[in-house]
């Protein structure tokens, strides 16, 4: 992979751990990178997270506790944490597996929108992941296409990693303790597209706050697109107030099961949504019935809210 000279730390060894190889990617955190680890000779991507500049000791405090539990979700649809830290200039570092794929944003641009069983299958290990992650009493809070690697590993096709838990608890405690930022004070963190109602009303967070975000991403791997459209603010009122349009009412050829499983989990009330990850897992199961397909388009009225 062709080193990018314009970033400093390409070429660099990062706090004499890292052997720092090329720049993948680049986000409002920070960047990623292809590093190998010195002592050990293995390949890493190293994530670099630049809004840490704001050091203070409960601060790294925080990141440490947070990458301490989310290191410890063991799960094969879960990235493995190798390693975390902070440098004595201030800068919060994770290094992670390295995983060789694609993400479901990238696929979903390529390919459009995904077959049913596959989307299924891609849900279902989404599912399970979030199951691993809150019997660690971790919360995604941020799940979205960009956080959704599919790995080809033999015989394990579409083989789903989850990334990225536990770094938007993280920076939300992060903003909230730092004092030079008073102007974000009441934000709310998250991506709109698939925030869930109470996150966007700044209400407790539960598990079934990640099932609605799984919701939304079901929604766009078989239609294509997320359920509201907008800008920001007007995204976050529909998902607040407006029901989701059916996804079968654009792919007709959608089954039953899975137009109903994915309206379970976009129900404005977090208790009308799938209890835990069993029971998203149960509802993305295919009926034995292979002629499960509907044979007009419903009214809408029967898959409100």
């Amino acid at each position: 992979m062709p080193r990018d000279v314009s970033d400093p730390l390409v070429g660099k060894t990062f706090d004499d751990r890292y052997a720092i190889e090329s720049l993948m990617a680049t986000g409002g955190m920070g960047a990623i990178y292809r590093a190998k680890q010195v002592s050990t000779g293995r390949i890493v991507a190293l994530k670099v997270i630049r809004e840490s500049a704001m050091s203070k000791p409960n601060i790294a405090k925080r990141f440490t506790r947070e990458m301490r539990a989310t290191a410890a979700i063991d799960h094969p649809n879960t990235v493995q944490v190798y390693d975390f830290g902070q440098t004595t200039d201030g800068a919060l570092f994770l290094a992670m597996e390295l995983l060789a794929g694609q993400t479901l944003s990238q696929i979903i641009k390529e390919t459009g929108p995904l077959k049913s069983d596959r989307a299924a299958r891609v849900g279902t290990q989404i599912a399970l992941a979030l199951g691993a992650a809150h019997r660690q009493k971790i919360l995604h809070r941020d799940l979205k296409p960009s956080n959704i690697m599919l790995v080809d590993m033999p015989g394990h096709p579409d083989m789903v990693k989850v990334l990225d838990f536990g770094i938007a608890r993280f920076l939300e405690s992060a903003r909230e303790e730092d004092l030079e930022a008073l102007t974000m004070n009441g934000r709310v963190m998250g991506t709109p597209q698939f925030m869930s109602p109470e996150q966007i009303t700044q209400k407790p967070l539960s598990p079934a706050s990640d099932m609605y975000a799984l919701g939304v991403l079901m929604y766009l791997m078989v239609t294509g697109r997320t359920p509201f459209r907008g800008k920001p603010l007007e995204i976050m009122q529909q998902h607040v107030q407006k029901a989701p349009r059916p996804p079968v009412m654009m792919r007709t050829e959608l089954p039953v099961w899975l137009n109903s499983a994915i309206l379970a989990m976009l129900a404005k009330d977090p208790a009308k949504r799938p209890a835990d990850a069993q029971s998203v897992v149960t509802l993305l199961t295919r009926p034995k019935r292979e002629d499960d397909v509907p044979t007009a388009v419903p009214n809408r009225d029967l898959f409100s809210g």
